[in-house]
C-alpha cells in the first residue's frame, strides 16, 4: 500500500489532526481515552465509605449541616406565641432531623422524615391536616428502608409518575411494623442527584448518591496520600558491607550473622553509631525523591474538592496558604451556593413539618395555622464586630432618609430592626395595616361609598370650586350628596371650605383692595413721622434746650375778652412766679 493510499485511509477515520510519522490520530495509535463508567455502587460499600473514610463523610455532611449550622427562625406573626413554637420545634429536634435526613439522600441518594401524626387514619392514606390530634414522632429513614410502592398512573393528576405511597422496612429501632404503606403525604422526602428517569428504575427509585461520581476521585486522592506515606518510609535505606558475606551466609548454621545484624542495629541505638569490623562498611542511600510530591497531592486535593463542589478551604477545615492567599471569595461562593440549597431543597420540607406541627391540637398553637408562618436562616456569612456595628451605623442612617421621606415609619422600623428580639437589617413593611389605615381615613371623610377614582376625583373638585367660590358652599354640599354622600359626610368632607377662607376675590374687590392697602401706607408714614419727632423733642427737654412757646414761629392770635378759638390759634400764656402765689 503506497503513501497516498495509507493517508487517504487514515483521513477516512479521524475529524482532527494526524501525524503519519508518529501514528496520533490514525488507526496504528488514537489520541484519545475511551471512558469506562463504573458500575452502582452498592448500598453496603455507600455506608462503609460515609463511615470510614473521612472525606467521603465530609462530602456528604457539609452543605446540610452549613445550610443548618445557625438554625432558622419561625414566626408566626405574635411575638407571644413564637417563642412556645421555638420550643415545640426543639422538642422534636426538627433541625437535626432534617440535617440527618438531607444527609442520607447525599449518601444513599434518599432520605425522609416520617411524619407521625395522629389524624384517625391509617398510614397509607392520605394526611388530614384538619383532623390531627397530636404528633407522635418524627423519624429519620434512608433510602435502603424506604422505597416506592405505587406510582400515580392518571395523566390529570399533578403527581402524575411520582409515588403515592412507599413501603417501609425499618433495619433497626423495631424492625418492620404491620402498617408498612407510608402515604407521600405523611413524608418528607429529600431526593439524591438528579438522574435519568431510567436511572432510577435501578436505584430503586431513588436519585444519585454524591459518593457514586466522587469514588474514582477518592480512590485518587486517598491512593496519593497511601503512597506518599510509603514513599517516606523507604525514602532512605541502609547498606552494610561485610567482608565475606557470602560464606558467613553459607556457613552459618547457628544464625551468627543475624545475631551480628541485630548487633549493630542494638548498638546503633544505643550509642547512636555503628560497630564495625576491619574491611566493613556502612552508609544511607536515598531510594526515593520527594521533591514534587507535595504539589502533586495538592493538585488531587483540588481535584476532589472541584468534583465535590466544596472549596478546599471548607473541605480540609484549614485556612488558605499562599502569598494573598485569604479563601474569602470560595467561602463566600459556597455560602451562595448553600443559601440556595437553602430556598430550592430546605425550605419547602421545613414548612411542611412546621406546619404539621402546629396543625396538631395539642400544639403550641393549638391546631391553628397562622396566617404569616416565615421560616427565616441566619446569615452563614457571620461578620466581624467592627463590621456589624458599621452595618448597623450605615442602616441607621438609610433608617433616618426612609422616615423624613414619610417611606416607612418610626413603628415600622423599630419592628423591623428590633421585633424578632435581635437586631436585623431587613425592614418590613405591613401594607395591610397601611391599607387599613387608609380605609379608616376614607371612612371618617365619608367617602366610604365613592372608593372608585373618578367618584372621589369628582368630590375634591366640587370641593375645590367651593373653596375658591366660585359656587355656593350650599350649592356645594347638594352636589356632594348627588355623588352617594349622606349630608353629615358631605358636611365633614366639605370643612371650612366657603365659610371661613376663600382663594380669589369676588368682583369689585380688588380695586377696594388695593385703595385700602394705599391709605394704610400713608397712615404708616405719617405715623413713623410723629415719631421721630417726638424722639427729638423728648432727647432735646433731656439736654435743657426745650423753650416754652409754641411749636411753631406763629404770633399769637388776636383776640378779644370773650372770643371764641378755634383749631389752630396761637394763644400766649404767661409765666408765673411761684413766690408771688404764696408757694416757696
Amino acid at each position: 500500500m503506497g503513501f497516498i493510499e495509507t493517508f487517504e485511509r487514515a483521513l477516512e477515520r479521524v475529524d482532527g489532526w494526524a501525524n503519519l510519522v508518529t501514528g496520533v490520530g490514525t488507526d496504528r495509535r488514537s489520541k484519545r481515552l475511551a471512558f469506562d463508567p463504573d458500575a452502582i455502587l452498592s448500598e453496603e460499600l455507600l455506608e462503609q465509605l460515609y463511615v470510614s473514610d473521612a472525606y467521603a463523610g465530609r462530602v456528604c455532611r457539609v452543605v446540610p449541616e452549613e445550610a443548618l449550622r445557625q438554625g432558622a427562625t419561625v414566626t408566626t406573626g405574635d411575638t407571644g406565641a413564637d417563642a412556645q413554637v421555638k420550643e415545640h420545634l426543639d422538642d422534636f429536634g426538627v433541625n437535626d432531623k432534617l440535617t440527618l435526613a438531607w444527609t442520607w439522600s447525599r449518601v444513599f441518594g434518599g432520605g425522609a422524615v416520617l411524619l407521625g401524626a395522629d389524624d384517625g387514619r391509617n398510614p397509607w392514606e392520605p394526611l388530614d391536616e384538619a383532623s390531627i390530634r397530636e404528633v407522635r414522632f418524627l423519624d429519620v429513614v434512608d433510602a435502603r428502608e424506604l422505597r416506592p410502592d405505587r406510582y400515580e398512573t392518571d395523566p390529570r393528576a399533578r403527581l402524575f409518575g411520582e409515588p403515592v405511597t412507599y413501603r417501609l422496612q425499618r433495619t433497626g429501632g423495631g424492625g418492620a411494623s404491620e402498617s408498612a404503606l407510608w402515604h407521600r403525604s405523611r413524608v418528607v422526602l429529600f431526593d439524591g442527584a438528579p438522574t435519568t428517569r431510567r436511572r432510577r428504575q435501578l436505584l430503586h427509585g431513588w436519585g444519585e448518591s454524591e459518593l457514586q461520581r466522587l469514588y474514582t476521585i477518592l480512590a485518587h486522592f486517598n491512593g496519593g496520600w497511601e503512597a506518599s506515606g510509603t514513599l517516606l518510609q523507604v525514602a532512605s535505606e541502609s547498606v552494610f558491607k561485610l567482608k565475606g558475606l557470602m560464606s558467613m551466609m553459607a556457613a552459618d548454621k547457628k544464625d551468627v550473622l543475624k545475631r551480628r545484624l541485630e548487633m549493630m542495629d542494638l548498638a546503633r541505638s544505643v550509642t547512636r553509631s555503628v560497630l564495625l569490623d576491619e574491611g566493613e562498611d556502612y552508609t544511607r542511600t536515598e531510594v526515593g525523591a520527594l521533591t514534587g510530591v507535595a504539589d502533586l497531592l495538592t493538585k488531587n486535593l483540588l481535584l476532589l474538592s472541584g468534583a465535590a463542589e466544596i472549596p478546599v478551604t471548607v473541605l480540609m477545615g484549614q485556612s488558605p496558604a499562599g502569598l494573598s492567599a485569604t479563601g474569602e471569595s470560595d467561602v463566600r461562593w459556597f455560602y451562595d451556593r448553600t443559601k440556595s440549597a437553602q430556598e430550592r431543597v430546605l425550605l419547602r420540607r421545613h414548612r411542611r413539618i412546621v406546619r404539621v406541627l402546629l396543625a396538631a391540637k395539642n400544639g403550641p398553637t393549638g391546631g391553628r395555622l397562622p396566617a404569616k408562618l416565615t421560616i427565616t436562616y441566619p446569615p452563614l456569612w457571620q461578620p466581624t464586630p467592627l463590621e456589624a456595628a458599621e452595618l448597623r451605623a450605615k442602616q441607621a442612617t438609610t433608617d433616618q432618609a426612609y422616615i423624613t421621606a414619610q417611606v416607612v415609619t418610626a413603628d415600622e422600623v423599630a419592628l423591623s430592626r428590633f421585633g424578632t428580639g435581635a437586631w436585623s437589617a431587613e425592614t418590613t413593611i405591613d401594607l395591610g395595616a397601611r391599607e387599613a389605615a387608609r380605609q379608616a381615613d376614607r371612612d371618617a371623610t365619608g367617602l366610604t361609598n365613592t372608593t372608585d377614582t373618578e367618584t372621589t376625583a369628582k368630590a375634591a373638585e366640587i370641593v375645590a370650586k367651593v373653596a375658591a367660590r366660585e359656587i355656593p358652599r350650599d350649592a356645594g354640599l347638594g352636589l356632594l350628596t348627588t355623588l352617594g354622600l349622606t349630608p353629615e359626610a358631605a358636611e365633614a368632607s366639605m370643612g371650612e371650605a366657603g365659610r371661613s377662607f376663600f382663594t380669589t376675590p369676588e368682583p369689585g374687590h380688588a380695586q377696594q383692595l388695593a385703595d385700602a392697602q394705599g391709605e394704610v401706607a400713608k397712615l404708616t408714614r405719617s405715623v413713623q413721622g410723629h415719631k421721630a419727632y417726638t424722639a427729638r423733642l423728648i432727647q432735646r427737654a433731656r439736654d435743657g434746650g426745650l423753650e416754652l412757646g409754641a411749636f411753631t414761629a406763629r404770633e399769637p392770635t388776636d383776640v378779644a375778652e370773650g372770643d371764641g378759638l378755634e383749631p389752630g390759634d396761637v394763644v400766649a400764656v404767661p409765666a408765673v412766679d411761684p413766690a408771688a402765689q404764696g408757694g416757696v
